[in-house]
């Protein structure tokens, strides 16, 4: 028997909290939890026919667990009007399901309510429009009764319940991406990224704080808040088919850990999953001393598998380090301290230094600290483990080995140390050369030689 709709709504809404999906007399199910991937935004696909479906009905709110409050039944025509204007996580192509559609959400196992509940929670047993008019009324149109399953057709004046739906199977391929990574290093308010698309598209880019939740495609699409989370910056760019497109982010604050996510569109398909890149913006220290004194250098810890953090690092002359280097040897640009720490023991960090202008020719990298060999604090060059390249110098920095001021495997890093070049040698060129003590003896001697051998000469002559 078909209640009149008024009373199966209110049947449905009666029904209390959702239940768990388990089907009656052991009959498979045709809709099991498998069957959905589930967004976190309030939506769900049907790989097998390619549907997002908005979880809640229209009227209901995610309460973080479940679909709540109370539902908005309508009439056919405004329910087609409503879908037509909504803008939901993302999408504005949101319509009414036809039949066929809004029957494949059945629950073949189950009634009262006859879908799954733990894909759709909080569903009433009512009465839902499906966007198919009824050919032989003129007046009529299609719906479903997820009481029990069944579809029948009503005058399109009465109100029944709206649940959304977009896209559809789709013959077109998702895109991929494939070399998403950091391009360059970060400054300290920004950072920029590279991407490939293996088809022609837009490259959908959001920036959010390290650790956030992470999102669905269409959220970083989107660009704006999800589940609490507030993205620190967002944008879009053109993405050529197998050629890496560049994106930049700005407006971010030092010394601050990030994710970015990107996400490529081609012929209306978002590409799955989002690719993710962990990255720190460079903390900002002043050179204390020599010929850019006063000028700020950015330092910053490259992504590492190691999940090292730079915690700070700040410059300092070498009357405040207390240590004098060797004979020979200037710091013109000062002494750099680095703690790292939040790394897995044993690993490698990487942090690079730029400066404000590019270093002298004949720079060599020089730690203060123990090394395997001396346990005691001493300076020693550290060449295999810095690589200096016009103001710029990467850090290659193994806790617990030499270049870790305490040689402890303990997933802390200590480094003191900096540039350095030979005293005397001109800034941007290379040192010249000198001579020994003893090279200097040998050479007067033998010029004292070479003189003598001369006179000898002059006087057999005059002979």
């Amino acid at each position: 028997m078909k209640f009149p709709p008024l009373l199966a709504l209110s049947l449905g809404l009666s029904a209390g909290a959702a239940q768990a999906v388990t089907c009656q007399d052991n009959i498979p199910a045709s809709n099991p939890d498998s069957a959905y991937t589930v967004h976190g935004d309030q939506t769900v696909t049907d790989p097998r026919t390619g549907l997002m479906w908005k979880q809640c009905l229209e009227g209901q709110s995610w309460s973080g667990s479940a679909c709540t409050g109370t539902v908005t039944p309508m009439n056919w025509v405004t329910a087609l009007s409503t879908a037509e204007a909504a803008s939901f996580a993302g999408h504005s192509d949101w319509r009414l399901p036809n039949l066929k559609e809004l029957r494949s959400l059945v629950e073949e196992c189950r009634t009262v309510p006859s879908i799954n509940d733990t894909v759709f929670p909080g569903t009433p047993s009512s009465d839902v429009w499906s966007g198919s008019p009824n050919a032989n009324g003129s007046n009529s149109a299609w719906y479903v009764d997820f009481n029990d399953g069944y579809a029948n057709s009503f005058n399109r004046s009465y109100s029944f319940l709206v649940r959304l739906v977009r896209a559809g199977q789709s013959l077109a391929p998702l895109p991929a991406l494939s070399a998403v990574a950091l391009s360059g290093t970060p400054t300290g308010n920004g950072a920029a990224f590279v991407g490939t698309s293996d088809k022609t598209g837009t490259g959908y880019w959001l920036v959010v704080p390290s650790g956030s939740q992470v999102p669905t495609s269409a959220q970083v699409k989107a660009g704006v808040a999800y589940g609490g989370v507030t993205p620190a910056a967002h944008g879009s760019g053109a993405m050529a088919a197998g050629t890496p497109a560049s994106f930049a982010a700005s407006g971010l604050s030092a010394a601050t850990g990030y994710d970015f996510y990107l996400v490529a569109e081609a012929a209306g398909q978002l590409s799955a999953p989002v690719q993710r890149v962990a990255f720190a913006t460079a903390t900002a220290a002043t050179l204390p001393e020599g010929p850019q004194t006063g000028q700020p250098m950015q330092v910053v810890a490259l992504p590492s598998a190691g999940g090292w953090h730079l915690d700070a690092a700040t410059t300092q002359t070498l009357a405040s380090l207390g240590a004098p280097l060797p004979p020979g040897l200037a710091a013109p640009q000062g002494v750099v301290t680095l703690s790292l720490s939040g790394g897995t023991a044993g690993t490698a960090a990487t942090v690079v230094l730029t400066y404000p202008q590019p270093l002298p020719a004949g720079t060599v990298y020089y730690k203060y600290g123990k090394t395997a060999v001396n346990p005691t604090n001493h300076w020693y060059s550290f060449s295999s483990g810095a690589a200096i390249s016009g103001n710029t110098i990467t850090l290659t920095l193994t806790d617990g080995a030499d270049g870790d001021d305490d040689l402890a495997a303990n997933g802390s890093i200590s480094d003191p140390g900096g540039p350095v070049v030979p005293l005397g040698a001109p800034m941007g060129a290379a040192s010249i050369p000198t001579l020994s003590e003893w090279a200097l003896w040998l050479l007067s001697a033998l010029t004292g030689l070479l003189a003598l051998a001369w006179l000898r000469g002059r006087k057999a002559a005059g002979a």
